[in-house]
């Protein structure tokens, strides 16, 4: 895809977005594809320049740091080149209404001058994925913040510091993948995936890190396996970058932006021409391109390839439960459900349980959907009638009525703590 081409298609689907939403943009079912051949490297990060066409999130800080959570030491510093973030006291900066992002790809433009600095992915309350870099190693881990574990996955060398570097995070149904300057650096499998959550960049003691650009993607092919690298999964990880080591209050100011989405207009600002951005404000020494989606395929029992499938994907999207959580309260739950598939499905339902006790808190019957296209069900639960700790579960096609490409993505689950009435 040239230029051209991929810029044609973003106009496209911004237009399409506006009846029916982001996630009305070109979703392809590429995730329950069989083959190799197309499959998504975060070592594609350094190939030739286009925009990227499943554009979650764009942020230059031409226009400060509006849709950011920052702590002191956290400022938008402005030079004859482009703005940039740069942190110099330790701590958090993060993205306000990136709660619900899954299955993303990251990437950021950062040069750390001195001392350690994280490119976060999937921040949320219960942990987060980390890339953890100072002039020791690259590191890859995952940080549950419930009891402070600290989880090693990867490790190897660092690139220079000093200079401007592409840092890319791929994250995809617990597999994870670091590329440096298109180069793809470290691979890891987490066993326990953590489910969604936004990004962040963060910084240790006696350190400063510039951010120059940040472009969040959607994954819409299946990440590769890359066995030949060269890495350790044996470390310790700089600690000075950890939750515990960071202010008392980020856990709270993250646990205030869970479920909570970004607009489309707050996403992807209208005054930001990304085409130029991407052609001089991102130096085009280190561009980007954007994936493709390989064809949904099956093979059969000799190895041979049948044509291209036409089926459709359900899966659950998001679940959003706005708080004050408080028992006896009435709970406004929204449940977004998606094709990502290549065909409309027939018609199907989606349930809301509140507990695990397998009782219905809430049914829709949904009309055919079409490709691509999203729809949130709205639902006001009555309440839980007792404080205390619940598991809900949102399914689509319980019984397993619908032929689709894949079933594994039909629900999602959380959990709650609903407080005592005041």
């Amino acid at each position: 895809m040239n230029k051209n081409t991929g810029w044609i298609v973003l106009i496209f689907g911004i237009l399409l977005m506006s009846a029916c939403g982001r996630s009305a943009q070109a979703r392809s079912a590429a995730d329950a594809a069989l083959e190799n051949e197309g499959a998504v490297s975060t070592a594609d990060t350094a190939q030739n320049i286009d925009i990227p066409e499943e554009l979650i999130f764009f942020e230059h800080f031409e226009n400060g740091a509006d849709r950011w959570e920052v702590g002191d030491g956290w400022v938008v510093q402005t030079d004859t080149d482009a703005s940039v973030l740069e942190g110099s006291v330790k701590g958090i900066a993060f993205v306000k209404g990136g709660g619900t992002w899954e299955n993303y790809l990251l990437r950021s433009r950062m040069k750390i001058d001195e001392g350690v600095a994280a490119l976060s992915a999937y921040l949320s309350p219960e942990g987060r994925y980390m890339v953890v870099c100072n002039q020791d190693g690259l590191y890859l881990a995952k940080e549950t913040f419930s009891d402070g574990t600290i989880t090693p996955l990867a490790m190897a060398d660092a690139p220079m510091l000093g200079e401007w570097h592409w840092f890319a995070l791929g994250v995809q149904d617990g597999r994870l993948q670091v590329g440096v300057d298109g180069e793809l650096r470290l691979d890891a499998i987490d066993p326990n995936p953590l489910a969604n959550g936004t990004l962040g960049v963060g910084v240790g003691d006696q350190s400063r890190t510039a951010v120059d650009t940040i472009i969040v993607t959607d994954i819409v092919g299946e990440m590769r396996d890359e066995p030949s690298l060269e890495q350790i999964t044996d470390f310790n990880l700089p600690q000075d970058v950890t939750m515990g080591a960071m202010p008392a209050a980020l856990p709270d100011k993250i646990a205030e932006n869970e479920g909570v989405e970004l607009s489309e207009d707050e996403a992807i600002p209208e005054d930001v021409d990304l085409e130029a951005v991407l052609m001089e404000g991102v130096r085009e020494e280190e561009p980007l391109v954007a994936v493709e989606a390989p064809e949904v395929i099956l093979a059969t029992a000799e190895g041979q390839v049948d044509e291209p499938v036409e089926m459709c994907d359900l899966y659950v999207q998001s679940v959003s439960i706005p708080k004050p959580w408080t028992a006896g309260e009435p709970l406004n739950v929204a449940v977004t459900v998606t094709n990502k598939g290549n065909a409309i499905s027939p018609l199907f339902n989606v349930e809301w349980f509140p507990a695990s006790d397998g009782i219905v808190g809430g049914s829709w019957e949904v009309l055919p959907l079409a490709p691509g296209v999203s729809l949130t069900l709205d639902w006001t639960y009555p309440g839980y009638p007792q404080p205390g700790e619940y598991t809900w579960l949102a399914q689509i096609d319980r019984e397993g009525e619908v032929e689709e490409i894949s079933r594994g993505n039909n629900t999602r689950s959380g959990t709650m703590m609903i407080e005592a009435a005041q």
